[in-house]
């Protein structure tokens, strides 16, 4: 199992926001969000260029928002997805055996992994979600991207 500190995460960190947002989010106001259901809760961040390459092909997604620098606060346990078995480590640790979609819908996974191995933040690589897109519920997170649990555990800046 791949748990790492945050400061140890690399490369280009952005989040996109409507520009009615950005004077929120810049002050540490930013609110949680939750995408299609296989996504948690939190502050999503777009990896090396994960978010932008994909909306190259979905440009709604990201017309007319602002991009915003993001850095971690260091100290922070980050799960690392970089292959099927950095996921299936984790995974295959939770008792799984209610439905699927109650697993996640509820979010009894994010909090068992919260309380468990207090991850504060998951990080999939370029490489994981490749690795997982296929035979895991990740295949809809499209790209390198990170979710953090704690708005206050990022902060923001107008990108320079």
């Amino acid at each position: 199992m791949t748990i790492i500190k945050s400061e140890t995460i690399t490369g280009k960190l952005t989040h996109w926001v409507k520009p009615e947002f950005v004077e929120c989010v810049l002050s540490g106001n930013n609110k949680l969000h939750q995408g299609i259901f296989i996504k948690p809760l939190g502050v999503w961040l777009s990896w090396n260029n994960g978010w932008e390459e994909w909306c190259e092909s979905e440009p709604n997604f990201i017309s007319g928002r602002i991009c915003l620098e993001a850095k971690l606060k260091d100290g922070l346990n980050v799960w690392l997805i970089d292959s099927i078995k950095d996921f299936n480590d984790i995974w295959n640790q939770f008792d799984n055996k209610t439905e699927f979609s109650t697993i996640l819908i509820d979010n009894k996974f994010w909090h068992w992994l919260q309380d468990t191995y207090h991850i504060d933040v998951v990080a999939l690589t370029d490489k994981g979600q490749w690795a997982t897109r296929m035979n895991t519920w990740l295949y809809g997170w499209d790209c390198a991207s990170i979710v953090v649990f704690n708005s206050k555990n990022v902060k923001f800046s107008i990108k320079k």
